[in-house]
């Protein structure tokens, strides 16, 4: 039977104690996964708490302790890493600075981006912070030891985001992702309309293992079917890093006159394109994805034609702010999914973004 709470007030500590037959302090250590409580007691204590649907008051703790504790749990911006995300990693710095004169600490945790090492480090996040932590930031993935941790979360009553991929299985407060299929759909466009569908093959790289690529290179790939029937696909994953897919990239060119373009879906191969086709003697239709200084280099230059930029930055500030509005006012002022379209940019318009380090 499901357990209402007292009409015209919050839900307290006292309240689910009374009903759970037990001391309030021993509610509190349970809610916040502390030791002193066994497993039985616990997730009695748990069952009450929910159907008596209590909300813990981050804000009044917040108010007592000084601060709230944010774990940031993002792929690490090491070598060639960096392209994509450090721009994540300045998109919540920038809202953990100015965040309402509440001090809001982040606490990074970061792992080398696949699912089974994101599902690892979230495993650690929930062991090592316990009872300090208030919210997360990370990315979502399918791995059973991700949704593990994500499960011990929501029974703790802490709330979590994503950003860049979802994951619907999990309860995630919100996801905060690019238009990755409008992106692909994109850069198909400019193939079709630049070329006026003359026909030929396209080189599409990237990391197709990883959610926000494989679809954006489903939208390239449906765009191009519908639209460029003279259009023909080679579809190259990601080698051991930039050089090694930049040489077979040059290898595909020498061995096959009908290559008339390259579009990548990750930042990181971008600059394999410009390696790969920098001493060609004509020109290719060349199309990389997200904004950072060497990319802007290359657009200046005219070594690459345009870049889809999918606002990681944006994506990421954005995730961030609703989380902590959400931690300090408790109000839903978001949808469950929210989008962040791509833009193009050429080397008419790069000049907008020379010189900024954080791009919005």
């Amino acid at each position: 039977m499901e357990r209402k709470k007292p009409m015209g007030k919050r839900v307290t500590l006292a309240d689910i104690a009374k009903v759970a037959g037990v001391t309030p302090a021993t509610v509190q250590r349970a809610l916040k996964g502390l030791e002193g409580v066994g497993d039985e007691q616990r997730q009695n204590i748990l069952r009450v708490a929910k159907e008596m649907n209590y909300r813990p008051n981050v804000l009044a703790s917040t108010l007592k302790k000084g601060e709230v504790n944010i774990a940031i749990v993002l792929p690490d911006a090491e070598d060639e890493n960096q392209y994509y995300a450090a721009s994540l990693w300045d998109g919540v710095q920038a809202v953990l600075d100015g965040s309402y004169g509440y001090m809001v600490k982040g606490h990074r945790f970061s792992y080398e981006r696949s699912p089974k090492t994101l599902g690892e480090t979230m495993q650690r996040v929930c062991a090592e912070m316990g009872g300090q932590l208030n919210g997360v930031i990370t990315m979502g993935v399918e791995d059973e030891a991700f949704l593990d941790a994500c499960r011990q979360l929501d029974s703790r009553r802490i709330p979590y985001v994503f950003v860049g991929t979802d994951c619907r299985a999990a309860g995630r407060l919100c996801c905060v992702t690019g238009c990755n299929e409008i992106a692909g759909k994109i850069a198909a466009d400019l193939f079709l309309n630049l070329q006026s569908g003359q026909g030929g093959k396209i080189i599409l790289t990237g990391d197709f293992s990883i959610e926000d690529q494989q679809q954006n290179a489903l939208g390239f790939e449906e765009q191009i079917g519908r639209y460029g029937k003279n259009y023909r696909m080679i579809k190259l994953i990601n080698y051991d890093g930039i050089q090694a897919t930049g040489l077979e990239i040059s290898r595909l060119l020498a061995s096959d006159a009908d290559v008339v373009g390259i579009y990548s879906t990750s930042a990181r191969n971008t600059l394999a394109i410009s390696q790969a086709t920098q001493d060609l003697d004509h020109r290719l239709l060349t199309v990389g994805s997200d904004v950072f200084p060497e990319n802007i280099e290359l657009l200046k230059n005219r070594r690459i034609s345009a870049i889809i930029h999918k606002r990681s930055f944006e994506q990421a500030q954005r995730a961030a702010q609703i989380l902590v509005d959400y931690l300090l006012t408790r109000k839903e002022s978001f949808r469950s999914e929210e989008l962040v379209l791509p833009q193009v940019v050429t080397n008419g318009n790069v000049g907008c973004f020379e010189g900024v380090r954080i791009y919005t």
